[in-house]
């Protein structure tokens, strides 16, 4: 299932970078510049995989920071105050990860 979500999520995320350079065709002739898409693409691509390989470190980090096992807590004793926990620090990272990514240069 995890497996599926994650084709689902670059899937669309490739389609709304094609729709991105599809709107940014050039004035004389319309069309779409394949050179952009590509561009895009491959961009999406690889600040994906930048950003989920750094929340997984952030995730681990911060496991090692507190004094139990987040994995141990969530998977073996089923606790859901640390799983909202776990939850709630992921999405932290990736906020941060995303607004470092968008930033302008």
């Amino acid at each position: 299932m995890k497996r599926i979500l994650g084709v689902v999520g670059m899937v669309g995320l490739t389609l709304i970078t094609a729709s991105a350079a599809w709107a940014q065709s050039p004035a004389a002739g319309g069309g779409i510049r394949f050179s952009r898409l590509l561009e895009g693409v491959v961009s999406t691509a690889i600040y994906s995989f930048l950003g989920i390989v750094l929340a997984i470190v952030g995730f681990k980090l911060f496991d090692a920071a507190i004094p139990f096992s987040l994995e141990r807590e969530i998977c073996e004793k089923n606790n859901i105050a640390v799983a909202i926990l776990a939850a709630a620090m992921i999405l932290g990272i990736c906020l941060i990860v995303g607004f470092v990514v968008i930033a302008p240069s």
